[in-house]
């Protein structure tokens, strides 16, 4: 057998213009043996290099009788099954060695050699590794669209490359994706071929749903609807007509399934869910109540089972996002009374709410007691034990905490925080038999959850001794940073630094910087630079220490910073230090400094700086080196590429060169294509994040009806339709409130929010509505949807700050008027009740002083807030502004100023002086 190394000797030559094919494959095998060396070689050359005609022939002379002819005619066919051709570079050659199978094809593909892969393809179809290699290569291609659409383009393939998933495409997501990158390279899907030559392998099923998918993805729905329904498909028939909002047509099949099915079955139950939610788009109340009506039977009077709980969790979801409170309400307050609580709380209805815990208004401390002592019997009874004598969980819901918790929660929101508090002490000190001490976890992450930052790191450490545990320290990291890992671990590095720089300070003091320090806040008013300095160090130098965090190994010591670590200097204004970070981070590959670097570059005008770091980062990822820290790797490095090639598309804006920063934002479009439906959602988060708005929704738009099909298991049609809403608020208010509204109701079974999410996320959707209403200038409209918002959340006051200061614009006063006399009703009944709700009536006096009405109830409300919480920087602003609204210039600015003495680096108060300034007579 010839070895592979002789193959960049053998060079292809082409065939004259006057030969003969067929008679080149009658001569080639005979030669293949002759008796002259540098006939056989030249014979075995053009077999290898012109496949197309010799194939036949060389199979033939695999079989020769001949062993010389067979040994060279089977190295051929090798060859082909590999993807090696004659006219590879030897440079490529090089990269195939030490490879074999997929590996090798991939190689093949990053160096732009599509046709190679497709002989490897073809060659293979025949044998039994045929089709497990067709899925290896379909996999890969969906894998790593983006980066072989840029190879194709680098290497002006873009024709082989089609042609390669013509032959390779094998699942319904690449398909979509060489249907959507024809269409942009400008070829006719009528000649070209919607579906892929490949398809013809596929059965009738795949095939059509597939064309479905393609069609919805492209923008022609209607078409796609035709084709489910020839099809019979019907799950992809209610898609499509979900996305066509054809809600009269999307009543029929679900309200036959319900009379159907058998009554209390979840089929039943989600059949008239379904109705529900069609009947109400469609305008059909009579139908809409009748549903809700089913909805609404009375839940079990036993305890509900976890195999009835999701019936149960759709009804009062499904009842409650379409204004049936209260038969909502009868079904959550006999089986989830913490829930119950915080819906009813959200509602203004907080004595209710208090009693669905257990608590009356005649006997609230007595109550509260019993409540207490409750959790401390289920607490100190320990977890329920299996047969063989072991825990059952360790993660067992404790019903009784669950209620505790919310109570403290409900007294926190009207002012009696000392009940609150007392409450969540006394319920931290419980502990099982064997030292477990979550309840006093639960309680930390309370406060903290209501804004109580300082109560909970107080709470967070035992009376007795000054030890924080480690599990509750790193629990605490991650709710500062919002449930980012990596941005937890570089805070727990900042911990230990601090740790080491001041030992004399309290757990709850070190606590409470960490907590400022990630917000942005600086907690020393002097030697601030000085400061962060020493902080840099001590976490630069000295021995590397290492400490274990909820199973995870924290290392601070020099060499060990993160790019996490960076950001966290950044935000404080260290400009310097971060770079630091991110320089050391950089020569270690690290891809996450380098995107920051080359945004510190852009915003110091360095554009063709920045180029070359974000050129960096995307050969470092395209050539699969990145050091991912995602857990797929794959994906890992397809986002960080992606976001390496937009920042060249605006280094190259910055440096001048529109040409091609238009053809690259071009190519990126290709690119998009065909990316993982998670890596596509992920980087429109970052587009919008980074300003790229128009690319974010272009892209958003198609995930978004890909997505509808549930084509991928691993997106969710309500993150992507929430996603793609919330861009389209600011130009398209109706469409932001469509697709967000059918994220929650199309998804009730699959997304869980809290409790309170099923009244504020609709209420925030008729908002929009009412946006969009008063543009059209349906003043009638308007004050309907503002109605039925307030009654889901009645002291919503962004509303009054944003929307009524739009419809006061647009000449809608009477309608903006209306919704701040609903928002006072119930706010003053609400402060009647509970005075010492200081939160409520500063935001009650906010709304007013935005709505430039009711400004004397509001300047007494503002007087109330500042005298219940006088150390309030907050509360004293509201009363700044009231006052100016009032025409007391003078005074307002005295208290502004003084404000800003507490909080210096609080910019919205240098924005009001200054306003108040400019308004100074």
């Amino acid at each position: 057998m010839i070895a592979m190394t002789t193959a960049p000797l053998l060079r292809a030559q082409s065939v004259a213009a006057g030969d003969d094919p067929r008679s080149l494959a009658r001569v080639g095998a005979d030669e293949l043996g002759e008796g002259d060396y540098a006939r056989r070689q030249s014979a075995m050359r053009r077999l290898w290099s012109e496949r197309e005609t010799m194939r036949e022939a060389v199979q033939r002379a695999a079989r020769h009788s001949d062993p010389e002819v067979a040994s060279r005619a089977r190295w051929i066919l090798q060859q082909w099954q590999q993807g090696v051709l004659p006219d590879i570079p030897p440079e490529v050659l090089k990269r195939l060695a030490d490879s074999e199978g997929i590996e090798r094809l991939q190689r093949l593909l990053e160096a732009g050699q599509f046709h190679a892969v497709i002989v490897a393809a073809e060659q293979a179809a025949a044998t039994a590794e045929g089709p497990s290699l067709r899925d290896d290569i379909s996999d890969l291609l969906q894998r790593r669209f983006a980066f072989f659409v840029r190879t194709a383009e680098q290497t002006n393939q873009f024709d082989a490359f089609c042609d390669l998933l013509d032959v390779a495409t094998e699942s319904p997501a690449l398909a979509v994706a060489r249907a959507e990158l024809l269409t942009r390279l400008g070829f006719d899907l009528a000649e070209r071929g919607e579906l892929p030559e490949s398809a013809r392998r596929w059965s009738e099923t795949q095939r059509a749903r597939t064309t479905v998918l393609i069609r919805a993805t492209r923008g022609d729905v209607p078409a796609a609807l035709e084709a489910a329904r020839q099809a019979d498909q019907e799950d992809m028939v209610r898609a499509c007509l979900l996305l066509l909002g054809d809600w009269e047509a999307l009543i029929g099949e679900p309200r036959r399934q319900a009379e159907a099915a058998p009554p209390g079955s979840l089929l039943a139950y989600r059949s008239w869910s379904d109705v529900l939610v069609a009947a109400a788009r469609a305008g059909q109340d009579s139908l809409a109540d009748q549903a809700a009506e089913h909805l609404a039977e009375p839940a079990p009077t036993e305890a509900v089972s976890a195999a009835d709980r999701p019936a149960l969790e759709l009804r009062w979801r499904s009842l409650l996002i379409h204004g049936y409170v209260e038969p909502a309400l009868r079904l959550l307050r006999s089986h989830d009374p913490a829930d119950a609580a915080e819906v009813l709380g959200y509602l203004g209805r907080f004595d209710e709410a208090f009693e669905v815990l257990g608590i009356r208004r005649e006997s609230f401390e007595q109550d509260l007691r019993s409540l207490a002592a409750e959790v401390q019997k289920q607490v100190t009874a320990g977890e329920p034990k299996g047969e063989d004598g072991s825990a059952i969980s360790r993660q067992r819901r404790l019903p009784a905490m669950d209620r505790a918790l919310m109570a403290a929660k409900l007294l926190l929101r009207v002012g009696e925080d000392l009940r609150a508090k007392a409450l969540l002490e006394e319920v931290a000190g419980f502990s099982g038999g064997d030292g477990d001490t979550r309840t006093r976890d639960q309680a930390v992450v309370t406060l903290w959850q209501m804004g109580q930052s300082e109560e909970a790191f107080a709470l967070a450490v035992p009376p007795d001794n000054e030890h924080l545990k480690p599990m509750l320290l790193y629990e605490l990291l991650r709710w500062m940073t919002g449930r980012d890992e990596p941005q937890a671990r570089a805070l727990a590095s900042v911990w230990e630094a601090l740790l080491q720089l001041h030992p004399e300070i309290s757990v709850a003091e070190r606590l409470q910087w960490i907590a400022e320090l990630q917000r942005g806040e600086i907690p020393w008013d002097t030697d601030r630079d000085g400061r962060f300095r020493r902080l840099f160090d001590q976490l630069q130098s000295g021995k590397p220490t290492v400490r274990r965090f909820n199973g995870r190994l924290v290392v601070t010591g020099r060499g060990y910073a993160s790019a996490e670590l960076g950001d966290f200097f950044l935000r404080l204004g260290q400009t310097e230090l971060a770079r630091q970070i991110y320089q050391q981070r950089s020569a270690a590959g690290d891809s996450a400094a380098d995107l920051q670097l080359a945004r510190l570059e852009l915003s110091s005008g360095s554009a063709a700086d920045a180029y070359e770091i974000y050129r960096r980062v995307w050969l470092r990822h395209s050539s699969g080196r990145g050091e991912s820290q995602e857990s797929n790797a794959s994906d890992g490095d397809l986002l960080v590429a992606l976001k390496a090639m937009i920042g060249e598309i605006i280094a190259l804006e910055r440096t001048g060169d529109q040409a091609e920063s238009e053809r690259q934002r071009r190519l990126l479009g290709r690119m998009l294509c065909g990316c993982p439906a998670p890596v596509k959602k992920e980087f429109c988060d970052y587009l919008d994040d980074i300003g790229e708005d128009e690319l974010a929704r272009d892209t958003l738009e198609r995930l978004l009806r890909f997505s509808a099909f549930g084509a991928d298991e691993e997106i969710d049609f309500g993150r992507v339709a929430i996603g793609y809403g919330s861009l389209l608020e600011a130009d398209s208010p109706a469409e932001a409130a469509r697709w967000q509204d059918l994220a929650l109701a199309g998804t009730l079974e699959t997304m869980a929010y809290y409790a309170r999410g099923y009244l504020i996320l609709p209420a925030q959707h008729l908002g929009l509505r009412a946006r969009a209403a008063a543009a059209r200038g349906d003043a009638a409209a308007v004050g309907e949807y503002v109605r039925r918002s307030l009654r889901l959340y009645p002291m919503n006051i962004n509303m009054a700050e944003d929307l009524f200061t739009e419809l006061r614009e647009a000449g809608l006063d009477q309608q903006a008027d209306e919704g701040l006399t609903q928002i006072f009703a119930v706010g003053r009944a609400h402060l009647a009740r509970f005075p010492q709700d200081a939160e409520d009536a500063n935001n009650l006096a906010w709304t007013a002083a935005m709505s430039g009405r009711r400004l004397d109830e509001a300047l007494e409300l503002a007087r109330r807030a500042c005298f219940l919480r006088p150390d309030s920087v907050s509360y004293r602003d509201t009363l700044a502004e009231v006052l100016y609204q009032r025409g007391n210039r003078r005074e307002a600015l005295i208290i502004e100023r003084h404000c800003l003495l507490d909080d210096p680096d609080m910019w919205h108060l240098h924005e009001q002086i200054e306003k108040f300034e400019e308004g100074e007579e």
